[in-house]
């Protein structure tokens, strides 16, 4: 599964409500830009570290961690009775969708059969996509609801799918190749005959073992190389794409990137 905890094409939505400027107050057009991109910024600096805490307490706490984090956030959000206010819980918001969504992909691949791992993988965008979606509808719709409710409800939405999330994630089970990765080769078996045939499992779970032991095996590459002779014309390359597409306003492809 992969999970959806925010919709952001709602946002735009919500600060052109009258019930929005009634509440909050009207904002200057810095403001606004600083309300729409604040969840990019900290959910773009909380990815850096998630591969990493996911390493080290599994894929699944960490994507319920995420969910935690912005179940907490969409909920301030909703309770919001100033600006300030708002740009906290995006903030909180955004940690947990850059702790989160950064991992599902991983995730989705690790509990994958290998014949749809593609597919799978490149779910994710297709629900980052739909919930861009659902939020301009459901915005569409509570605009006529009286009151701050109004520009309330998309927020409250967001965490009751963030609850959902989080409540789930516990009934799922620990990566495999997690598993192995610390040594719990026995409760990785125990998972793969969960998730896969009988006669596949040990095959598969061989597999996994290999492919660690020969990640160990190779030398750590460090973030400097990136910036290297070899390597900056790529990365000049990936800046140069995803900043031309923000300032484009087509958010949706750097969504499905960051978080």
């Amino acid at each position: 599964m992969a999970p959806k905890l925010t919709i952001p094409g709602s946002i735009g939505p919500v600060t052109q409500m009258p019930q929005f400027e009634s509440s909050i107050g009207r904002l200057s057009s810095t403001q606004q830009g600083v309300f729409v991109a604040c969840i990019l910024l900290s959910s773009s600096a909380s990815s850096l570290a998630s591969g990493h805490v996911s390493d080290r307490i599994s894929r699944k706490y960490e994507i319920l961690i995420g969910g935690l984090l912005s179940l907490a956030g969409t909920i301030i959000s909703a309770c919001s009775p100033n600006f300030a206010s708002l740009i906290v819980a995006r903030l909180i918001t955004g940690v947990g969708m850059g702790q989160a969504i950064s991992v599902t992909t991983v995730y989705l691949v690790e509990i994958a059969p290998a014949d749809v791992r593609g597919v799978v993988a490149c779910s994710l965008q297709l629900y980052v996509v739909f919930g861009i979606m659902s939020g301009y509808f459901i915005t569409y719709g509570t605009q006529y609801l009286n009151g701050s409710m109004s520009w309330r409800v998309p927020f409250i939405i967001q965490a009751i799918m963030a609850a959902v999330l989080s409540v789930v994630m516990l009934l799922l089970p620990f990566s495999p190749r997690w598993l192995v990765q610390v040594g719990r080769n026995e409760d990785a078996r125990r998972v793969l005959r969960n998730l896969r045939p009988e006669p596949v499992v040990e095959e598969e779970l061989r597999e996994i073992q290999d492919s660690l032991q020969s990640d160990q095996q190779r030398a750590t590459a460090s973030m400097a190389e990136i910036f290297g002779r070899k390597y900056i014309g790529r990365t000049s390359l990936g800046v140069f794409l995803m900043t031309f597409q923000q300032l484009t306003g087509v958010s949706s492809g750097h969504l499905a990137f960051a978080y």
